[in-house]
């Protein structure tokens, strides 16, 4: 799904907070940046899947850098076609990557957060109160994905 929002908003510069236990989003988004000639970045504390997307990166030859900090530490600068949020799941892990990297989103860009909803409260709270207070993005609810997607207007 972050594959098709990223082609058909021609993203070329994309982060990922959270590679997982299978490092599909980082093939998938490291295959956007080949295809428009952009960058992705993969972020996760976590040595294992840091070494599974490793491995994936190397064996398609990706636009990939991956990244093994916490998130909420790393000083971003570079502007964001496309932000998936998938890390920590308490709030203030949440609201430490949001505040963090959402600044840095260019307006029509998308971001888009994963565990959204009744199984994980404080993921959900996070979203909601910065959306509420920010005034800058609209939203879109996937419900059957557990995503909350934004674009910034």
């Amino acid at each position: 799904m972050t594959y098709a929002i990223g082609q058909a908003a021609k993203s070329k510069v994309t982060v990922e907070i959270g590679i997982g236990q299978q490092p599909n989003g980082t093939y998938f988004m490291g295959l956007l940046a080949l295809e428009n000639e952009g960058e992705h970045t993969a972020i996760d504390v976590a040595q294992s899947p840091i070494n599974r997307a490793r491995q994936i990166v190397e064996r398609f030859e990706l636009p990939v850098t991956i990244l093994q900090f916490d998130s909420k530490a790393i000083a971003w600068s570079k502007p964001i076609d496309l932000l998936y949020i998938d890390g920590g799941h308490s709030y203030d892990q949440v609201k430490g990557d949001i505040d963090n990297f959402a600044k840095h989103v260019r307006r029509t860009g998308y971001m888009i957060f994963d565990d959204y909803g009744k199984r994980h409260l404080q993921v959900t709270e996070a979203v909601d109160d910065y959306l509420a207070s920010s005034g800058q993005w609209q939203t879109f609810q996937l419900p059957h994905l557990w995503w909350m997607m934004c674009r910034r207007l």
